[in-house]
C-alpha cells in the first residue's frame, strides 16, 4: 500500500509540474501587450481636433474657448461625453494579439485603405500641439471584445483590448439636448395655429393636483383626469436628431406653442413639417445666446408633443354618449 501511494503522489506531482510548465509557455513567455498611442495620455490636456472619417463621411471635432464642436455642423456644440469616452479608449487601448500582414486580408477585418472604394475602416486621427496620431479601426471581434485595427503605413493587423466604434457620420457627435426644463417650473401652455390664433390653452393651478385646459375647452370632459399633465413634461429632455443653421423659408407655414414658466420666463417652440421631416425652433428667454441661430431636425414623436389639438385631450361625442 505504501509503494502504491508514493507512486501516486509521484504521479501527481508529475501532473502538477506539466501543468506549471504549460502556463509558463502559454502565457509567462507571451511578451506584454503593446499601449496603442503610448504617448496619447501626457497630451490629452492639449487636444485641439479629432477627425473621424470613413468612405461615406467625415466629421471633425474641434475644441474652442468654450467647448468642443462639429465642424461639419457649422460648429454646432458637440457632446463631450462622446469625446471623451473616444479618447480614453485609444489612450489605454493596447495591442493584444497580432494578426495578419498580408494586404490581401485586410478587407476581410473592415480594414483596406480609404483609398479602396469598398472600404469599411475608419480613420481616426487627432492633434494636440506638435503631436499627431493616426489609426485605422476596422470590424470587431466574434471571440472578444475587441477591434481589428493597423497603421495606414503598415500591413500588420493587431487585435486592441478595448472596442473602438468611432462614427463618422457628424449628426452622431452633436450634443443632443435642444432643452430640458424640469415639469415643475412650467405654469402654462398656449398653441397657436399657422395663422397665429390661439387653438389651445391649459394650465396647473398652484394648488391644483392636474393640469386643466382653459377658454374654450375648459371644464369639457377630457378622455381621464391625468391626461392634460403631458403638456408640463413637453419640454424635459427635448432632443434632436440633426441640426442647420435657421433658414427662414423653413418657416412660412410654421405653428406655435408658448410656455410661460416660473420667474417670467418664457419658451416659444415653432414646428414645421416639409418632406417628412420635423423641425423645431426655440426661442427661450433664458437660453444660449446662440439659439435662434439654429433649426433642430427631431423625431416625429418628438414633434408631435408640439402639435397638440383639443380632441387629443377631449372625449369624442360617441364617448359621451356611452357615459
Amino acid at each position: 500500500m505504501t509503494g502504491r501511494r508514493l507512486w501516486l503522489g509521484a504521479l501527481i506531482l508529475g501532473v502538477m509540474l506539466v501543468a506549471v510548465w504549460q502556463h509558463y509557455q502559454t502565457s509567462g513567455s507571451r511578451p506584454a501587450a503593446l499601449a496603442l498611442f503610448p504617448e496619447l495620455s501626457t497630451h490629452l490636456a492639449g487636444l485641439s481636433s479629432i477627425q473621424v472619417q470613413s468612405q461615406a463621411d467625415k466629421v471633425t471635432l474641434l475644441r474652442q474657448e468654450d467647448g468642443w464642436v462639429v465642424a461639419e455642423r457649422d460648429h454646432y456644440r458637440a457632446d463631450f461625453s462622446k469625446i471623451n469616452s473616444l479618447v480614453e479608449a485609444l489612450a489605454k487601448a493596447r495591442l493584444v494579439e497580432s494578426k495578419t500582414a498580408k494586404p490581401a486580408n485586410h478587407a476581410i477585418l473592415g480594414l483596406a485603405g480609404l483609398s479602396t472604394q469598398t472600404s469599411h475602416a475608419r480613420r481616426v486621427s487627432g492633434v494636440s500641439g506638435d503631436y499627431e496620431f493616426s489609426i485605422l479601426v476596422g470590424n470587431k471581434s466574434d471571440l472578444r471584445e475587441a477591434n481589428f485595427v493597423r497603421r495606414e503605413s503598415e500591413d500588420q493587423v493587431w487585435l486592441t483590448d478595448v472596442v473602438l466604434d468611432p462614427d463618422s457620420e457628424a449628426q452622431m457627435w452633436l450634443d443632443a439636448t435642444i432643452i430640458n426644463v424640469e415639469e415643475s417650473l412650467i405654469l402654462e401652455v398656449e398653441f397657436f395655429s399657422a395663422q397665429g390664433e390661439s387653438t389651445l390653452r391649459a394650465f396647473k393651478a398652484e394648488t391644483a393636483e392636474n393640469w386643466q385646459l382653459a377658454g374654450a375647452h375648459e371644464g369639457l370632459p377630457l378622455k381621464y383626469s391625468t391626461i392634460v399633465n403631458a403638456l408640463g413634461r413637453a419640454l424635459t429632455n427635448v432632443r434632436l436628431v440633426d441640426v442647420a443653421v435657421h433658414d427662414p423659408v423653413r418657416w412660412k407655414d410654421k405653428r406655435a406653442v408658448t410656455f410661460g414658466l416660473t420667474e417670467q420666463r418664457v419658451v416659444a417652440v415653432s414646428v414645421a413639417d416639409i418632406q417628412e421631416q420635423y423641425w423645431l425652433r426655440v426661442e427661450d428667454s433664458d437660453g444660449l445666446p446662440d439659439q435662434a441661430r439654429w433649426d433642430y431636425r427631431v423625431e416625429r414623436y418628438v414633434f408631435d408633443e408640439f402639435t397638440k389639438t383639443a380632441e387629443d385631450f377631449l372625449q369624442e361625442a360617441d364617448e359621451l354618449v356611452q357615459d
